[in-house]
This record gives structure tokens, sequence and C-alpha cells, in this order.
């Protein structure tokens, strides 16, 4: 009896054991398995306490919910991310309370990650963050086109904004920003040289920025020296920045940023904080062309001048208004559709869904002159007024 009962126990191991195995992939053919599994993603919206969900706020979190993860079935979840704003704590008393959570604008997101192991990519996302667009097209899209890019001159690329109009294809593009004398990052498994735009292709991002990645070195960019637990006998680390904190990171690049965080006290401003640690661990970091409206007809050399090749730092299109070179600097996102400060952006928003904008649009207007707007999808930011 004793025998039979031993025996029974030991199928009953086996039998759990391989279906464990096909489920977590403990052999070769069972890792392969879990490695064609579709990863699962989290859109983190950065709410706060006492933040007021106007009509249009609620049909876009709507829109994200349903085109999301209501269409993948869950490879896509929204998620609310509240910071408590509690008036009865005395933060006023302390200089470095106040500050504290400006300077730290990613730790919540690391912290979520820590607490999320079923995802592997998080969308830090804003909530004056509007699309025009399905949004399950836009993430799979951006997700897919950013596998596929070769880690050869990447981060040279992802510096500058393609322009169709002026640069041709894409792969003229590649040719024109060329290569950095001095490679950043990691090196190929072969010499640089001989990679042929291999290495890197179908490797996930593990940063995605809607904004071009900059060396603010080479900018006067407001807070490029904004850093925070590095060794002041030294100079400055090597930043990188992508002005507007929306990204997708990945839990890799999180955990980094969470172990800097709390085990080195390593911080900078937001929007160079993840692109940096990406740029010191030789992570892959992408900056996809979206599509950026302006509001008015630029020669197209000019603009490519302006935007993509600045022959000082005063010259770059992200320097601070009053260290810029006259004609350059921040003030040309004025009239685009994607920057901090960007008014165009929520104009063309409400026009886009039927309101009346200075006195063009709504439904009387519509109906006399042609009908609604129609427009391709593009992200816009920020929308602080949607007009409904």
């Amino acid at each position: 009896m004793q025998r039979m009962k031993a025996i029974l126990r030991v199928r009953f191991r086996s039998r759990s054991h391989e279906k464990n195995t096909r489920r977590f992939g403990g052999t070769q053919a069972g890792a392969a398995a879990a490695s064609n599994r579709i990863a699962r993603q989290a859109f983190v919206l950065r709410a706060w306490q006492g933040y007021e969900y106007k009509d249009a706020q609620m049909l876009s979190i709507r829109a994200m919910v349903n085109e999301l993860s209501l269409k993948s079935g869950a490879e896509y979840d929204v998620h609310l991310l509240v910071e408590i704003k509690n008036l009865s704590l005395p933060i006023w008393s302390s200089h470095s309370s106040i500050t504290g959570v400006f300077r730290s604008g990613h730790w919540p997101v690391q912290w979520f990650s820590q607490e999320h192991p079923e995802y592997k990519f998080f969308w830090n996302w804003e909530m004056d963050v509007r699309y025009t667009g399905h949004y399950y097209e836009l993430a799979n899209a951006i997700s897919k086109w950013s596998d596929k890019q070769p880690r050869k001159g990447l981060w040279e690329r992802s510096s500058k904004f393609y322009i169709p109009s002026v640069h041709g294809t894409w792969s003229k593009f590649v040719d024109i920003v060329g290569l950095a004398a001095y490679p950043e990052g990691v090196f190929p498994p072969t010499t640089y040289e001989k990679d042929n735009y291999e290495w890197g292709v179908g490797e996930p991002a593990d940063l995605i920025t809607f904004n071009p990645i900059f060396d603010v070195a080479k900018s006067t960019w407001l807070h490029a020296s904004d850093v925070t637990g590095y060794s002041t006998k030294l100079e400055l680390p090597p930043r990188r920045c992508s002005v507007v904190a929306v990204t997708r990171m990945s839990k890799r690049l999180l955990g980094i940023m969470y172990e800097e965080t709390w085990s080195k006290r390593h911080s900078m401003f937001p929007e160079v904080f993840p692109p940096s640690i990406a740029l010191h661990y030789g992570l892959k970091a992408v900056y996809p062309p979206l599509p950026v409206h302006l509001d008015r007809a630029w020669n197209l050399e000019w603009l490519n001048r302006v935007f993509n090749w600045p022959t000082n730092e005063k010259e770059s299109v992200f320097s601070f208004f009053d260290n810029a070179a006259p004609g350059f600097g921040e003030f040309n996102h004025l009239g685009s559709t994607f920057y901090f400060l960007a008014q165009f952006g929520s104009s063309l928003w409400r026009r886009w869904i039927g309101a009346n904008e200075g006195g063009i649009g709504g439904q009387e207007w519509e109906a006399e002159n042609g009908g609604t707007m129609c427009l391709r999808g593009a992200l816009i930011h920020p929308v602080k007024n949607d007009g409904l």
C-alpha cells in the first residue's frame, strides 16, 4: 500500500512538472513558447487629487480603455496613478518636501513597475495629451516600428526631426544624418564599421519618446544642469533629454532607474532621467517620427536648419528663450502641436472635435462650409481646454 502511494505521488509530481514546464517554459521548447507571448503593457495616466474630469476628458479616457484594453484583450491596460495632495500635512514648512515630487517625477512609475510584474512596458501618459486617431493603432505601430530599428546610428537619428519633403525616404534620412565621430552607447557584436545596420533589429526599445532625444550640453535648455546625487568633484554625467515626459519605458529601464534613485540617490529633471539612464547603460532608445503640425508654411530648408542643424548651443531649438540666438530656441515650438508650450495643438484639437475656435468651426459653421475637419492621427500636447 505504501509503495502504491509512493508511485502515485511520483506520477502526480511528474504530470505537474510537465504541465508547469509547458506553462512557464522550463525546457527550450517551453522557453521558446514563452518568448513568443505578447508582452503586456500598461498606460499609466498621471492624475492628481482634485483633478476635474470634464466631459471631453472622460471621452478621451473612455476611448483609451475601449481602443487599448478591450480591443487588445488586455494586451494593454489603462491605469490612473493619482497623486494624493493631503493639505493637512505641513508641506510648506519644509522646502525639500515641495521640490521632492518635482525632482522625482518618475518615482511613482518606478514604484508602479515594481508592484506590477505582469507588465513589460509602461507608458507614462499625461492628462493633457490627446490623439486624433485610434490608440491601439498608435501604440502598436510605434512599438513595431521601434522594434525594427537597428542600433547603429540610432542615437544620432533619434536626435533629429524627420522632414519627408526635405529628406526624402527614411533610408535617405539615415544617410543624411550619418554617424557620430564617436558612437554612443554599447558596441555591436562585430565592429561598428562592419555592422550592416543589423544589430538591434527585432529588439524591443527600452525607451520610446515623442520628441527628439538631444544632448542638453549642446543647448542652453533651462534644466540642463538639474542633476542630483552625483559627485560634485567630477564633471556632470552625459545627459540626454526629450521634452514632454510622455514616454514608453521598459521594466528593465524602470528597474535601473529605481536602483539609481533609492540606492545611489541619483536623480535628474524628469525629461532628462530616462534617456540619460538609457545612454549610461547602453539601452535601446528610439524617437519615432510622428506627425507634427505647424501653424504656418515654413520655408522647408529653413525649417530643417532651425530644427535640426544648430551651429552652436544658442541655436538649438530646445534652448531657453533668454539664452537663445535671435530667431532660434524654444519659441519656434509655439506654433507646433507637440511641445510643453505649444499653442497651435490645442486650437487644432478644438477645431477637430467640432468646437468653435476663433469664430471658425462649430455645428452651424461646419454645415455652411463643407462639414467637419478631417485629420490623420496626430498626437497633441498640451490641451488644457477641450472647448466642449
